[in-house]
């Protein structure tokens, strides 16, 4: 390695010299790839199948989704069910920012049924700008699982592996649709980003908007503790945490046949 040098002062070549002793180590900006998009099934109602029992509300009925609202008492399609939503708990007064890709933060599910808009800030990374088109997959579940507001309905049976001969309902509703969302988009439209908007994104949602929960599930359980950038995004995280951010990231529940992965596990 070539030896380092400075032509100058030796007051400045001290200075320098100490800079250089205060870096600790040098962090490569890895690139962080987005989960892919999955799709849905054909559009074709030659192919229509009968859903499972159970898995559709019966018909002129409305199914709520996720069902995770009801597995954690958050809320229920049953009026008489001891919930959170029943206590009057929704999230009211609580800021939440989630890392992930764009997506249109105009969405009828994203407005109050006063008019007000959910968002309260949406911020790009990616340096393609907050119109770029993206899959916005990963951005729309996590935003919908926070703070949808449950009040339009949709037709899901095309949506299945199988097109449903039948319509099924749903109304999507999040744990926290009184809650404030903060956007932070980091994936342009290569679905691709890097650590140092990453980086970017969790200072802005801290210093900025001053979130009480910063979410970073990013479609992968390894973030963030992607080996190559494991102690940087810890290092942001411990100082968020420090600054009185709530981090959240994956569960490591990789899906139906109970594939269990690692999640996240930096958080104090």
């Amino acid at each position: 390695m070539r030896a380092w040098r400075c032509r100058c002062s030796p007051s400045l070549s001290f200075f320098r010299a100490r800079v250089r002793e205060a870096v600790s180590e040098v962090v490569p900006d890895q690139v962080i790839q987005l989960a892919s998009p999955q799709t849905g099934g054909t559009s074709s109602a030659s192919l229509g199948v009968s859903p499972l029992p159970g898995a559709c509300a019966p018909n002129g009925k409305v199914q709520l989704d996720p069902q995770a609202l009801q597995a954690m008492s958050v809320d229920s399609d049953s009026p008489n069910a001891n919930t959170a939503r029943s206590l009057g708990a929704t999230g009211a007064s609580v800021t939440v920012g989630f890392i992930a890709d764009g997506l249109d933060i105009n969405n009828q599910d994203f407005i109050r049924a006063n008019g007000q808009h959910v968002f309260v800030d949406y911020k790009d990374f990616s340096g393609q700008g907050t119109s770029t088109p993206t899959g916005g997959g990963e951005a729309f579940l996590d935003a919908s699982s926070i703070a949808a507001q449950g009040l339009h309905t949709y037709d899901v049976s095309h949506y299945s592996a199988l097109p449903l001969n039948r319509p099924c309902n749903i109304r999507i509703a999040g744990v926290a649709p009184g809650a404030s969302l903060v956007g932070l988009s980091i994936f342009g439209a290569e679905h691709a980003g890097f650590n140092s908007q990453f980086l970017q994104a969790i200072d802005y949602a801290v210093s900025v908007d001053h979130v009480n929960v910063l979410n970073e599930w990013l479609g992968n359980n390894f973030y963030p503790d992607d080996q190559a950038s494991l102690d940087l995004i810890k290092q942001a995280n411990d100082a968020a945490v420090a600054a009185g951010t709530t981090g959240t990231a994956s569960s490591g529940d990789a899906g139906v046949t109970i594939t269990i992965g690692t999640p996240s596990t930096d958080r104090t």
